[in-house]
């Protein structure tokens, strides 16, 4: 059997010094570790008069020099206070960047350029060959026309082929947050010329991926991540290919 110890630095009287109280927390702690307790565990508690220091990190680093094998952990987090990233890099969790379809392009763009800090990726449907069907000259007018005319609707992509469900296809169509129309000029031209600059990058992609692609996307070419996964330098890649998926 395992024993583990939960605390805080509790006040319950405001005139007793707050460095007394971080005192009596250290030595519990050191008591329990001395006894062969396996853990302790700080929490996080905002708005109540007996936490005096809410952020259960600062606590830990703090016992973590004044004890030697016990071992030390959150016993709560409220996640809805942290921004992810923070939570992640003060907890010293892996980061992966998630992106789906044009978020898969920019999530590849972003790692494949500065993948500090990131543990892995995963890519969803990623649109990484943008404009490859569309003509040569198309591809080279296309910054001149965002240049002069920035608003101007161009390919529709319509809502069919997001998925083979119905009732997501129609939440999609309702959503009020979504986009929804042609594709801008200055939008389509960026993700023309990012998605072509991008391809020579990959060649020194190390990053541990995982790419995800339904065989029956039309909204974004399955082959880009077959071309994508044989691009990239990573000795730890998956691509899974789903028969008759969607988009989504």
């Amino acid at each position: 059997m395992k024993f583990s110890l939960f605390l805080h630095v509790e006040r319950y009287d405001e005139h007793t010094p707050i460095t007394q109280q971080l005192d009596e927390m250290t030595e519990l702690v050191q008591i329990a570790e001395r006894g062969g307790f396996e853990a302790a565990w700080v929490g996080e508690h905002h708005g109540m008069g007996f936490t005096i220091a809410p952020n259960p990190f600062v606590n830990l680093a703090y016992l973590a020099a004044k004890t030697e094998k016990i071992r030390l952990g959150t016993g709560t987090v409220i996640a809805p206070f942290w921004h992810p990233i923070k939570l992640a890099g003060e907890a010293s969790l892996p980061v992966f960047a998630l992106g789906h379809s044009m978020g898969g392009l920019v999530t590849a763009a972003s790692a494949a350029r500065d993948p500090r800090g990131l543990r892995g990726v995963i890519l969803s449907s990623p649109a990484l060959l943008v404009g490859e069907k569309e003509p040569a000259w198309l591809r080279r007018l296309a910054p001149v026309i965002a240049r002069l005319a920035p608003g101007l609707k161009t390919s529709d992509l319509g809502t069919g082929g997001l998925s083979r469900l119905p009732d997501e296809v129609a939440a999609y169509e309702a959503d009020p947050v979504m986009y929804h129309g042609n594709v801008p000029a200055l939008t389509g031209a960026t993700m023309l010329g990012l998605s072509g600059r991008l391809w020579p990058e990959y060649a020194r992609w190390t990053l541990p991926t995982l790419i995800l692609h339904g065989t029956a996307d039309r909204i974004t070419d399955p082959r880009c991540s077959q071309r994508f996964h044989d691009a990239i330098a990573s000795t730890d890649k998956t691509l899974h290919m789903e028969i008759g998926r969607a988009h989504v």
